[in-house]
């Protein structure tokens, strides 16, 4: 979050990024966030994309092991208060769903972000009806 805030970017990993295009981005915060964690507090408007590899996203870091696997670095807009804390009631592991402008806004917890049912989410399209 401190990159989030403070240079307006945001990176992912181009081996874990979800397929889809989306125009907002929310950030869920561990518990290691303190009275924030376990929870969505923040969203922000995306703008550029580029794919860029580790080390040129963090020069001033050490040496790391994925140093030279490409990332996506988004562009972010004015980093947004969420109009109510988004809880994660159910402790499931998120990473990445894609949800709606107005549903984030109206949410209180993580369940409430869903498109489709939570275990819809998770299993492959092809195995739907």
């Amino acid at each position: 979050m401190e990159i989030v805030k403070s240079k307006h970017w945001y990176r992912i990993p181009l081996r874990f990024a979800p397929k889809g295009r989306a125009d907002y981005l929310a950030f869920y915060q561990t518990k290691g966030f303190g009275d924030e964690g376990e929870s969505i507090n923040y969203y922000t408007k995306i703008g550029d994309c580029k794919i860029l590899k580790r080390r040129e996203l963090l020069p001033d870091e050490k040496p790391h092991p994925r140093g030279a696997e490409d990332y996506y670095k988004l562009s972010l807009g004015k980093i947004i208060r969420t109009p109510h804390r988004i809880y994660n009631e159910t402790g499931r592991r998120v990473t990445f769903l894609f949800t709606t402008l107005a549903k984030l806004k109206s949410a209180r917890e993580i369940s409430d972000l869903y498109l489709r049912s939570p275990v819809e989410e998770i299993i492959p399209n092809y195995a739907l009806p």
